[in-house]
């Protein structure tokens, strides 16, 4: 299982009307919770958004996944925090529906989170650092 990744462009939401949407790119990584979407927006190439939704419906853990990237697109827009700091601060977070195949395996949701943004940071080196 790879990740899968789809570049296109998302609708501008909080009333950016500068932007009628926004350069984004989109992977997908299966996570023990099901397959999880992560869509990253940059405005003028920097960092603006992360948005994650989990292939469950219905589900507590959704509620968590969509919080978590509501926080590290607030801190990283918002508070500068550097990118690398939420990869640190996510990789390896352990729960008990890991997937240790294909290595280096998915510990968790914010694992994936952080290995998304891993594989963002090095799809994009053109990304300004905020």
């Amino acid at each position: 299982m790879s990740d899968e990744n789809f570049e296109g462009t998302v609708p501008a939401i909080g009333g950016d009307s500068d932007f009628d949407s926004r350069p984004s790119k989109t992977w997908k990584k299966k996570t023990g919770c099901g397959w999880l979407y992560i869509t990253i927006t940059e405005v003028n190439g920097q960092f603006k958004d992360v948005f994650c939704n989990l292939g469950k419906s219905g589900s507590c853990t959704i509620a968590w996944t969509q919080a978590l990237a509501r926080i590290i697109s607030k801190a990283i827009s918002d508070y500068h925090m550097p990118i690398e700091e939420v990869i640190k601060q996510l990789g390896g977070i352990q729960c008990p529906n890991q997937l240790p195949f294909p290595k280096p395996g998915v510990k968790s949701c914010p694992d994936a989170i952080s290995q998304i943004l891993r594989s963002y940071m090095q799809f994009d080196k053109k990304l300004k650092r905020v």
